[in-house]
């Protein structure tokens, strides 16, 4: 059965937008994967750590019949064939793939990777939301409710749609 699937992809390193393009081309590109869409690029500003580069993000949404920690190696995969080096939390990157939401899961996967699922800090970052609000209109986090409610919580954290679109 194949799952419907959000995958945040961040960076703030190198040419981030081309870094973000080849990202989803490398994950559409495998077999398991179907293209559903892709958000816009925006333009956002750190969390957490904040003496660094504002940031490019997007969501992408897939079909798969990979389960979540297989999937989520081969984004691991694909972070690694960038070369980002994983150093404090929130650290500048050149790419950073997220599991966002996997179908209608909503469970802690323990294993050689730890995940949540949905991903535990979704409903509070605008540069997931606003994106997932784009492909998605009536987007729902399994467990938490639709994406638009959460949306009014960040509005004091700017994003920025970006005109130059992503060529996939």
């Amino acid at each position: 059965m194949s799952n419907k699937i959000y995958v945040g992809l961040g960076s703030n390193m190198g040419d981030s937008f081309q870094i973000i393009e080849n990202s989803v081309k490398f994950i559409i590109s495998n077999k398991s994967n179907e293209f559903v869409g892709v958000s816009s690029v925006y333009l956002t500003r750190p969390i957490g750590y904040r003496d660094q580069p504002d940031f490019l993000n997007a969501v992408l949404c897939i079909q798969s019949e990979l389960k979540p920690l297989a999937l989520l190696k081969k984004l691991f995969n694909i972070e690694d064939h960038f070369g980002r080096i994983r150093t404090f939390k929130n650290a500048p990157r050149l790419i950073d793939l997220d599991l966002l939401i996997f179908g209608n899961i909503q469970k802690k996967i323990n294993g050689p990777i730890p995940l949540t699922l949905p991903h535990p800090e979704i409903h509070k970052r605008a540069f997931v939301l606003k994106p997932l609000i784009e492909i998605q209109p009536n987007c729902e986090i399994p467990g938490l409710g639709k994406v638009e409610d959460f949306m009014k919580e960040c509005k004091n954290q700017k994003i920025t749609r970006l005109k130059k679109e992503l060529k996939i």
